[in-house]
């Protein structure tokens, strides 16, 4: 690895640009989103992560359309998908479609 101290490119902020439609890309393939937070739930995390992940783990099946069987029967983390249900439900209700 190189550093170089000097300016190489200067970038302005679009307001429409990719940052600012991130969630809306998201939310656009939410079975994928749900599948990928329920595979890091496989990982180590910490009890916050832990928490947080199985919340947006719930929000992005709510948004696919799983019914709460599904969503539970497919978790790699029962417990603490338990835990994260109020969390999850809130997230989920403040999603614009």
């Amino acid at each position: 690895m190189v550093y170089v101290n000097e300016k190489i490119e200067i970038k302005e902020y679009q307001e429409d640009g990719l940052t600012a439609k991130y969630n809306n890309l998201l939310l656009k393939n939410p079975k994928g989103q749900a599948l990928y937070h329920n595979e890091i739930n496989s990982q180590k995390l910490t009890f916050k992560q832990k928490i947080l992940n199985n919340a947006v783990y719930y929000k992005f099946c709510k948004v696919a359309g799983y019914k709460f069987r599904k969503i539970f029967q497919e978790s790699k983390n029962k417990l603490f998908l338990i835990f994260a249900i109020p969390v999850g439900k809130f997230m989920w209700k403040k999603v614009k479609l």
